[in-house]
């Protein structure tokens, strides 16, 4: 599972100029990586369909997780609007001298 997260995350963060390999190779090795278990093979299918519909919609799903706190933070909304409200009385109570 975690070589086909490596996969996975391959596809995300390497842009067409600078990838290591060709997404199709990375698509392909994340499915053998899945077909390797006895215990998760079955999803073989899925993990190709997801994949390969990352790839054809990868510049608007990034597009979109961008402009998601959730996304971009990893952490869900209330913990973020918490440490927004920590921060903002923060720098009301210690204002930064320069």
């Amino acid at each position: 599972m975690c070589r086909m997260c490596s996969c996975a995350r391959a596809l995300l963060t390497d842009d067409d100029a600078n990838a290591a390999y060709a997404p199709f190779t990375v698509v392909d090795q994340a499915v053998s990586a899945i077909a390797t278990r006895r215990e998760s093979s079955f999803a073989k299918g899925l993990v190709n369909a997801v994949l390969r519909n990352f790839l054809r919609e990868r510049d608007t799903l990034i597009a979109e997780a961008s402009r998601s706190e959730v996304a971009r933070w990893n952490y869900p909304q209330w913990w973020i609007g918490t440490g927004k409200a920590w921060s903002a009385r923060r720098a009301a109570t210690h204002p930064r001298r320069g």
